[in-house]
């Protein structure tokens, strides 16, 4: 599982980095092109757990969300 779930981020991470070097190659400003690089690898990577947050919620699934905030290490009322 562990190994599994690395791969699949460092794969969305090599994906990333990739387009963000096209972007470059063609001269697009480095500033935007990291700050889009930052917001995509973010958006990304949360995407897979939030929808899960928001399922468990729908479902009323107390100990998903629960395990939840223990894994990824947030209280709920962090805004």
């Amino acid at each position: 599982l562990i190994k599994a779930y690395r791969s699949q981020l460092e794969r969305t991470r090599d994906q990333q980095l990739q387009q963000a070097v096209r972007s470059l190659a063609h001269g697009h400003d480095p500033e935007r092109v990291l700050s889009r690089l930052a917001h995509d690898l973010t958006n990304k990577l949360a995407h897979d757990p939030l929808v899960a947050i928001r399922e468990a919620g729908k479902q009323g699934d107390g100990e998903l969300l629960a395990a939840m905030r223990r894994l990824i290490k947030v209280d709920a009322e962090e805004p």
